[in-house]
């Protein structure tokens, strides 16, 4: 089986880009059609980025997008929701200026090149969610989690759960065991000697457990997988060329290559103790998200995750914040056995 892949001049889903987002307060939803199935309770939430234009400029990237929340809740009579953007330091500071002030994945601060460095760069809170007992957490990969009123969406500010560093990220894609309720997770720590921090949480979000573990280079990570007792990393042969990022003449989404030669490492963590217990190299290809993983009765591993032979999907991503895409960057479910 493979995604669907189709090379396309700017047609009619663009329009839903054209416009930022626009909030709204809670409101009941009509049925349209059909009907709500019975017993159906809870709340779902959604992120993503809700804002690609700001001042009359485009952004770099899908991935610049400011974050914003839906949250659908479907009770005894019927369904309401509420949509909210993440107010990050980032996204108030743009708003009052209307325009854009930050490096960003796919972007360059404004203003002279060799100050650009010194500018932050933005915490979107455009990836994905983390429903606790007490908030709910947006989740971007470069920076701590920003902590949300589940009912309201009101944004209460970062959060460190108990025990992140200061500094430190957590990613955007965590993963809950269904049997112990705990929370996993990891975060990079970029730089000569970079580091993978893998983070394990209680039910509550709590950071109760972390270890580190040293990466070749600075890679592109973005998700891992949870397969019984394991945690597994795929890091592709992706990695960061610093200097254009830090002479502030190229974005990190550009600054970016693709060195097949490398291969793809593979890390296995024992998810009770965090201890790694495997690390491999195998053939190269790059992943974003990962769609399963479990143990077969034999003690091997099965992994599954949407692959691609190289980095061209980075390159259809950044085409189409304008709406517009022309680089073919197919993907195939794949499946690994370990």
């Amino acid at each position: 089986m493979k995604t669907a892949s189709k090379i396309s001049a700017k047609k009619s889903w663009a329009k839903a880009l054209a416009t930022p987002a626009a909030e709204f307060p809670l409101t009941q939803l009509s049925v349209k059609t059909g009907k709500i199935p019975d017993g159906l309770r809870g709340t779902l939430y959604r992120n993503g980025p809700a804002r690609l234009q700001r001042g009359g400029m485009n952004a770099g990237h899908w991935f610049d997008g400011d974050g914003a929340i839906l949250a659908v809740d479907f009770t005894d009579v019927g369904a309401t929701a509420v949509y909210r953007y993440v107010q990050t330091a980032g996204y108030q500071a743009e708003e009052k200026a209307d325009k854009f002030l930050y490096t960003n994945y796919g972007m360059t601060a404004p203003g002279p090149a060799l100050l650009r460095w010194t500018k932050p760069v933005k915490n979107t809170a455009n990836t994905s969610v983390l429903a606790l007992p007490d908030r709910l957490l947006a989740l971007w990969e470069g920076g701590p989690p920003h902590s949300l009123d589940l009912q309201t969406l009101e944004t209460q500010g970062t959060d460190n759960l108990g025990n992140l560093d200061s500094g430190f990220s957590y990613s955007a894609h965590c993963k809950r065991d269904p049997i112990t309720g705990n929370i996993f997770n990891f975060g990079i720590s970029p730089g000569l000697s970079t580091k993978l921090n893998v983070y394990q949480s209680d039910f509550t979000g709590k950071i109760v457990n972390k270890a580190t573990v040293t990466l070749d280079g600075i890679p592109l990570l973005h998700d891992f997988v949870l397969a019984g007792k394991y945690l597994i990393f795929f890091v592709p042969p992706v990695r960061l060329n610093l200097m254009p990022v830090l002479a502030g003449i190229g974005s990190y989404g550009d600054s970016f290559e693709w060195k097949p030669e490398l291969g793809t490492q593979i890390l296995v963590f024992d998810s009770e103790t965090l201890s790694l217990v495997s690390r491999s190299e195998t053939e190269p290809w790059f992943q974003w998200h990962f769609a399963n993983g479990f143990v077969n009765e034999d003690g091997s591993v099965a992994v599954d995750f949407v692959r691609y032979a190289d980095f061209q999907t980075n390159q259809r991503l950044k085409e189409v914040a304008t709406g517009e895409t022309s680089t073919n960057a197919e993907g195939t479910i794949s499946r690994v056995h370990l």
